[in-house]
């Protein structure tokens, strides 16, 4: 993004109420019906990030945001670039996921938003993991993050971080 460090925060009901827009309906539908429903829940937590006093006046109030839950992965669809697991692992490894994830149409593609998004989601994704003590993760679909090189739009969906139950 910029020079000065982002800060992403939990959803309230001002943010839904923003007007946040984004090219896929199907994210500014999520965001507005659902995220702060499944934030009040417990089900998943989504963070946004918000225009602060340095951003220019004709920024949306919430430039983007991301969603983060807890999952659950079969051993058995793992993919094989992944490695071999130890011979008594268990069926299934909890996983981080990542849900959805989106930026405001109107936020320039310059600011590099996508990526910041990316990044700190991974990050605030493995200290859970850590917590938890697994290393897996898993995304859902990403959109159209068009200058996001972190994920690939193709590939298995899944990703680890070295650890001594998945080599």
């Amino acid at each position: 993004m910029s020079e000065r460090e982002r800060q992403s925060v939990h959803v309230e009901e001002t943010d839904v109420q923003s007007g946040f827009l984004c090219d896929e309906p199907e994210l500014t539908r999520f965001f507005l019906e659902q995220a702060l429903k499944f934030e009040k829940s417990g089900f998943a937590r989504t963070y946004v990030v918000r225009r602060d006093a340095d951003d220019p006046a004709d920024f949306p109030p919430v430039l983007g945001y991301y969603t983060i839950c807890m999952a659950r992965v079969n051993t058995a669809e793992l993919p094989e670039k992944i490695g071999t697991l130890e011979p008594n692992s268990p069926p299934a490894l909890p996983a981080a996921l990542l849900g959805r994830m989106a930026r405001d149409q109107r936020v320039p593609r310059g600011l590099q938003l996508g990526e910041w998004l990316v990044g700190h989601s991974a990050r605030r994704s493995v200290c859970s993991l850590d917590a938890l003590g697994t290393r897996c993760r898993h995304r859902h679909r990403i959109y159209r993050l068009r200058s996001s090189r972190a994920f690939p739009r193709s590939g298995t969906g899944y990703e680890t971080r070295a650890a001594s139950r998945i080599r």
